[in-house]
């Protein structure tokens, strides 16, 4: 009855594709596991894709995780909020704060990587701004 939602828009002009990802907590064994596979079924999807991708969401798991690693890997994506300090969007300002939405790309130019004030959800948004490659016709 579970399952995790993954949208993808695909634009011709420029060209770029965009995933928005939301795989489940792993509040339990069958969750993680859930999420873990739909994670290794979404990985080469994305990489065999040839132009522009962001990918964006709650993967409900940081990014100091070996499992988002081998994401990032398999994918051939960049993490967003490297080089941008750690800061949490779930629970922030509490003792179980963790980072576990995340921005990822490739093909584009990243700018930066911002946590935003809660808009009444339990985690914060994120936001990053990307500079798309104009095709050479």
């Amino acid at each position: 009855p579970e399952s995790s939602p993954v949208l993808k828009v695909t634009f011709a002009d420029p060209s770029l594709t965009v995933f928005t990802v939301h795989t489940l907590s792993p509040v339990t064994e069958r969750w993680a596991a859930e999420r873990n596979g739909m994670l290794a079924w979404l990985a080469p999807q994305i990489r065999s894709i040839s132009g522009p991708v962001i990918v964006a969401g709650d993967l409900n798991m940081t990014n100091t995780n070996p499992l988002f690693r081998d994401f990032l890997f398999v994918a051939d994506l960049e993490d967003a909020r490297a080089g941008n300090g750690w800061r949490p969007t779930w629970e922030r300002g509490t003792l179980m704060a963790a980072a576990i939405d995340q921005i990822l790309y490739r093909g584009v130019a990243a700018h930066g990587f911002d946590v935003v004030d809660a808009i009444g959800s339990d985690h914060n948004p994120i936001i990053s701004r990307f500079t798309i490659p104009q095709r050479n016709e």
